[in-house]
């Protein structure tokens, strides 16, 4: 059975946040699943397998309250008109937990249920964003659908529209093409996209920073990765954000160790 990992990262004019979920795919297999493999009313894993995590960068505001940053198991009790959704602070369960602890709910969030004609046959979890401050996390098994959507609080100086006076794309429209060109290995395009972002940005937030310095270590220019990824850093550091500083500094570890691996090879040539 795969054990997925979905990543995503969502920006938006408030906040930048990183995602991830990990969870088991069972499959259909011509099973009535709701109401039957999944009881209803009872509290599923949400998956097969180990219990399922996700992890935010950045705190995330549900219809019933605000769910803090940090890794938590995802539980559900599914019903066949509604769903509660449980964030659970205990990840250390195999599936489900031999004792509930109330005390361990972060936060739980009461959403409808949908049926579709189309059959998924494989479990799968999401995140759609829906706009700038909004998205949502989507589940999907068999034929039942269900959303649960979350806004993206707004974090002081941590981004800034910048639209140019021709009415172009904005500094965040310039990221998301720089992003997904870098994840497609157009390092070229990507590297165009970033620096146009950077030119009509005054303020020069620190995740474009990371996002070049990425792409200058693909294109094979070291040097450049080290300069923006320390900028990374500084900006992170100046903005409150220690989780993308972090990953900021592992970059620039790894790009040290990687480089003195190949000077010592050149040495032993």
């Amino acid at each position: 059975m795969n054990r997925s990992k979905y990543a995503t990262t969502i920006i938006s004019h408030s906040s930048l946040i990183d995602l991830n979920i990990e969870y088991s795919q069972p499959l259909k297999r011509g099973r009535e699943i709701f109401g039957s493999v999944v009881p209803y009313g009872q509290l599923w894993r949400t998956g097969a397998n180990g219990c399922t995590t996700i992890f935010t960068s950045q705190n995330l505001r549900f219809a019933s309250g605000t769910l803090p940053r940090g890794k938590y198991a995802l539980y559900t009790v599914p019903l066949p008109e509604a769903w509660t959704i449980v964030f659970y602070t205990d990840i250390s369960n195999y599936g489900l937990p031999r004792h509930w602890d109330k005390k361990s709910v972060a936060l739980s969030v009461e959403v409808p249920a949908r049926i579709s004609e189309r059959v998924a046959e494989t479990f799968s979890i999401a995140i759609e964003q829906t706009s700038h401050f909004e998205a949502n996390i989507e589940i999907a098994w068999d034929k039942t659908r269900v959303s649960v959507p979350f806004a993206i609080p707004n974090q002081k100086n941590a981004l800034e529209d910048a639209v140019p006076e021709s009415g172009g794309p904005s500094f965040d429209d310039y990221y998301m093409a720089a992003k997904f060109c870098y994840e497609t290995d157009d390092l070229r395009g990507a590297l165009l996209r970033i620096d146009m972002g950077l030119e009509i940005n005054q303020r020069k937030p620190y995740f474009y920073y990371q996002l070049k310095s990425l792409i200058e270590a693909k294109l094979g220019d070291i040097d450049a990765a080290f300069q923006y990824a320390k900028l990374s850093v500084q900006r992170a550091k100046e903005a409150g954000d220690m989780y993308f500083a972090q990953l900021a500094e592992g970059n620039i570890t790894q790009w040290s160790e990687q480089r003195e691996e190949t000077s010592s090879k050149e040495v032993d040539v």
